[in-house]
């Protein structure tokens, strides 16, 4: 009788912590929709645990975050804060492309009231929380650079802070509205964690061009084409950058193998016969893997000549170049290639072998489009 009654006791614990259960979710439920009108991202450092981190991170519809960083600090980080779509515009790109960044008249972002609400409360954001430190920001038409590091140790993690910035945006909108608008940014954030090794200054220079990269895309959108389903070898490739260059007549495979490096005397002549096909409005097609194919190349970028780099990995679906090949995209000098889908090759060789048949191909005209 005894076990029996204690077995009745014990039901019944379990089913009150099934009824306090509910009551905990649907109570996370209601603080959602209550501060749902404020812009606040509650879910970003709450709820279930995904192995000591919050599930919502490894959730695909979030934006990831690091598993071995814990976003306390002290740490830098490149965030990006990304529009909805069916939000307004931050500003619209105006100036001159042809001029460079922080001459008079170069690109600028001429920012909506939305854009200067955005702008103003980036720099009030380390008054609030002077643990914070900005080194850089842009914003453009419809995402958001900040560069900023936590200087010392918090209790909150990046994701409050980052928080606290879009809850400050949204209420300051909605008092300029005079009624609560709808969201303005998308989900959670991106971010990249700066480590020492990398160059503050040369983060700080890029996002400082952001305006400049997109005038450029805007006004010579045939430098940043991008195109599928090129047929070479077989295979289905993309392109991305000046799709003019792959009707040049004058292309030139470039492959400099191991032993051919060692050869000063035939480096030196290899170099000359390049830079004597670019001068003759060639383009030099290459995967750029060796060590001479790299200097060869540098020395056409410097010539301002073309070329058609051929790279082993897909583009992803937000692909866009880095400053280096950005810069030869704008100035009509560069085209990328990548395959459609992975290259399935046993061996690194065996992989930088097939790019070169590749190049070769292309050089060739041995391609459909």
């Amino acid at each position: 009788e005894g076990k029996r009654n204690e077995g009745k006791r014990n039901e019944g614990k379990r089913n009150e912590g099934k009824r306090n259960e509910g009551k905990g979710n649907e109570g996370i439920k209601n603080e959602d929709k209550k501060n749902e009108g404020k812009g606040y991202d509650f879910r970003q450092g709450d709820g279930e645990k995904k192995d000591g981190y919050p599930k919502a991170w490894f959730d695909p519809k979030y934006t990831r975050r690091k598993r071995d960083e814990d976003y306390h600090g002290p740490q830098t980080y490149h965030i990006i804060l990304k529009k909805l779509q069916e939000c307004g515009d931050f500003g619209q790109v105006g100036g001159d492309p042809r001029i460079r960044p922080g001459e008079a008249g170069c690109a600028i972002i001429m920012r909506s009231d939305l854009g200067w609400i955005i702008e103003r409360e980036i720099f009030a954001w380390p008054k609030f929380y002077p643990i914070l430190k900005v080194y850089q920001h842009i914003v453009m038409p419809d995402h958001v650079h900040i560069l900023v590091r936590i200087t010392e140790r918090s209790e909150k993690n990046l994701g409050f802070f980052v928080n606290k910035l879009k809850g400050a945006i949204k209420f300051k909108w909605n008092q300029k509205m005079g009624m609560v608008t709808p969201p303005i940014f998308e989900k959670n954030y991106t971010d990249k964690i700066i480590f020492p090794s990398r160059s503050l200054k040369d983060i700080i220079i890029y996002i400082k061009h952001n305006p400049h990269r997109l005038a450029v895309r805007i006004y010579f959108p045939e430098f940043f084409r991008r195109v599928r389903n090129i047929r070479i070898k077989g295979e289905l490739w993309q392109c991305y950058g000046n799709v003019f260059l792959l009707r040049s007549p004058f292309k030139e495979a470039l492959i400099v193998h191991r032993k051919d490096i060692e050869d000063k005397g035939k480096m030196t002549l290899m170099k000359e016969y390049y830079l004597e096909n670019i001068d003759d409005d060639g383009v030099v097609v290459s995967a750029f893997i060796s060590k001479g194919e790299k200097m060869i190349r540098d020395a056409i970028a410097e010539s301002h000549g073309r070329m058609i780099h051929i790279q082993e990995k897909p583009f992803g679906d937000r692909f866009k170049p880095e400053k280096r090949r950005f810069d030869l995209c704008s100035d009509g000098n560069l085209l990328i290639m990548a395959p459609m889908a992975p290259l399935a090759l046993p061996s690194r060789r065996a992989e930088c072998l097939h790019l070169n048949v590749i190049a070769e191909a292309i050089a060739a005209g041995e391609f459909e489009i």
